[in-house]
């Protein structure tokens, strides 16, 4: 009993603090609405909420991961907040799956997860050019609405610091003997939908059922490969090397800080991550609709 309650515990706070490091601090200049405990918290509910959705309709491997991530882009993006209603269709892909789903689910979590896994070399040159990357992104966004630069040291620390510890805690995927995992799912998930009632149901009825029906369409198209485990399990001290996502960050941001190039680069990082949330989710539909096509050929020939 002990052990199912700290392996969910371990999931909720190991991805709190890695998509709130890589969606908020990394991000944007983060005012942090909600207390830094209550943000970590949040998101890793509403993340492992959307992992065991997923598990629970036999996905795995990367796929299965980018569609965790991507419905809890969407769940961020409604329930807590209501940004996913203020630009439809468009904000259906940016940054629900866009950046939720390619950035912090495919990259920050299982490529880099991935990269530690196989070796040191990989996993430095993960985390140093994911750093870069992010550090790329923010050059231009601490110039939006005159934020002082000075803002973004402390946050890279803070954020870098919580992308390390939250590899560290996180355990492994779930799989077919993870505890508890149908209960835990039915306890969040009905936290989820009772706030979600309670708040952007009827504030922004009829919109807001962009949200059901967005989860929905995602949960359908998950294919069953639950034979891969959504993310690879690191030996921990290898999270070490998370660290250099500072020193890449930090670089990124000095050679792109005010400069009208960084403007357009994050341009790029907005069609191209919205184009491969696209073709991920029609990855995911084709590779359904092959398995429901060779099980009904094998129905149809079975003795």
């Amino acid at each position: 009993m002990v052990a199912g309650i700290t392996y969910h515990l371990r999931a909720i706070i190991g991805l709190g603090l890695v998509t709130a490091a890589v969606s908020e601090l990394l991000f944007y200049p983060a005012e942090l609405r909600w207390g830094l405990a209550e943000l970590v918290l949040v998101y890793g509910a509403l993340a492992w909420t959307a992992v065991l959705a997923v598990h629970m309709r036999a996905g795995g491997g990367m796929t299965g991961l980018c569609a965790a991530a991507a419905v809890m882009g969407l769940l961020v993006e409604g329930v807590p907040v209501f940004e996913l209603y203020a630009a439809l269709p468009l904000s259906l892909f940016w940054t629900s799956i866009g950046w939720h789903g390619v950035i912090t689910g495919v990259t920050a979590l299982f490529l880099l997860r991935w990269s530690l896994h196989r070796n040191l070399a990989a996993g430095a040159m993960a985390a140093f050019g994911l750093g870069v990357g992010l550090g790329l992104w923010c050059g231009h966004y601490w110039t939006v609405d005159g934020t002082p630069p000075g803002r973004f040291w402390p946050q890279l620390a803070l954020g870098s610091l919580m992308l390390a510890v939250g590899h560290a805690v996180l355990p492994h995927a779930p799989n077919g003997r993870t505890p508890w995992a149908r209960g835990a799912f039915a306890v969040l998930g009905g936290l989820v939908t009772v706030f979600f009632c309670l708040a952007a149901l009827p504030a922004l009825f009829p919109v807001s059922l962009v949200l059901p029906a967005s989860v929905a369409a995602v949960m359908v198209l998950v294919p069953a490969t639950s034979a891969d485990p959504m993310w690879a399990q690191p030996a921990r001290r290898r999270c070490v090397l998370i660290g250099l996502v500072a020193p890449g960050c930090a670089v990124g941001f000095v050679c792109s800080h005010g400069l009208d190039w960084a403007r357009e680069l994050n341009v790029w990082v907005f069609v191209t991550t919205a184009l491969l949330a696209t073709l991920l989710t029609a990855r995911m539909a084709l590779t359904r609709w092959r398995g429901t096509r060779h099980n009904a050929s094998a129905n149809r020939f079975r003795p």
